[in-house]
């Protein structure tokens, strides 16, 4: 299926959140972008709205296809800073092999 990713959490510093991916490929590697604008990208047969990222985390999904990441938001954040997440999950099954999520925009009070 298409994996899909919600987020949790106020952004406020040193408040907890998460990250859940689920209905992704099973045991299959996968890459977390972070990016602080968007400039939505053709990518892998997709589009890629968490481009161009700051950062990058490869991780895994479980067994059950999810993956669920917890975090602390830090302080110092400013006020009225967007930030976008998006998965990308290795899966043979989807176009040219990758399998995107639905892109987060998350912005801190």
């Amino acid at each position: 299926g298409v994996p899909s990713l919600v987020g949790t959490g106020t952004l406020v510093g040193g408040s907890p959140g998460r990250l859940v991916l689920t209905s992704a490929k099973p045991a299959s590697p996968a890459l977390l972008f972070v990016a602080l604008s968007s400039t939505p990208l053709a990518f892998k047969g997709g589009t890629l709205v968490a481009y161009p990222f700051t950062l990058t985390l490869a991780l895994a999904t479980n067994g059950a296809g999810g993956i669920s990441l917890p975090f602390t938001w830090p302080s110092g954040v400013p006020s009225a800073t967007s930030i976008y997440f998006q998965f990308g999950v290795q899966d043979s099954a989807a176009i040219m092999g990758v399998a995107l999520s639905r892109a987060l925009k998350a912005t801190t009070p």
